[in-house]
C-alpha cells in the first residue's frame, strides 16, 4: 500500500495576503462604481437632453424629422438602460454555497455592464446623429 504524501506549505508573506485582499475589496466594490457610473452617466443624459430640449423649443432651428426622432429614442432609451443599472433584480443563490454567491455576483456584474456599455452606446450614437445633422 502506497503511503500518503505529505505536502509542506508556507503561509504566503504579509505583503501577498495584503495584495489578495485588495484585489477581493476590489471584486466587492465593482458593483458599486458600475452603479456610480450609471449615476454619472444618467445625470449627462438627463442634462444634455434637457438642454437640447430647451434649445430647440426656444427657437432652434431643428426640424423633428426621422433621424431627429431615432435620436431622441435613443437618448431616453439610453436614460432608461442608465437608471436600470442602479435598480436591483431579483438574484437567486444559495446563502450558504459560496460558489452560488459567487456566481450571483458574477451574473450580477455582467448584466449591470450589460446595460451600462449599450446606455454609453445609444448615447454616443443618439449625439453623433444630431452633431451630423446640425453640421
Amino acid at each position: 500500500m502506497e503511503e500518503a504524501k505529505v505536502i509542506k506549505s508556507k503561509k504566503p508573506p504579509k505583503d501577498a495576503e495584503e495584495w489578495f485582499e485588495y484585489i477581493r475589496e476590489m471584486e466587492r466594490k465593482t458593483l458599486e462604481r458600475l452603479e456610480d457610473a450609471a449615476k454619472f452617466l444618467s445625470t449627462m443624459i438627463a442634462i444634455s437632453l434637457s438642454i437640447f430640449l430647451a434649445i430647440n423649443q426656444s427657437g432652434g432651428d431643428l426640424v423633428i424629422t426621422l433621424p431627429v426622432k431615432i435620436s431622441l429614442g435613443a437618448w431616453i432609451f439610453s436614460l432608461l438602460l442608465a437608471f436600470l443599472v442602479l435598480f436591483p433584480f431579483r438574484y437567486r443563490c444559495l446563502s450558504t454555497s459560496v460558489k452560488s454567491i459567487k456566481d450571483m455576483h458574477k451574473r450580477i456584474l455582467r448584466a449591470k455592464w450589460i446595460l451600462l456599455i449599450l446606455s454609453s452606446l445609444l448615447f454616443f450614437v443618439a449625439l453623433v446623429i444630431l452633431v451630423v445633422l446640425l453640421f
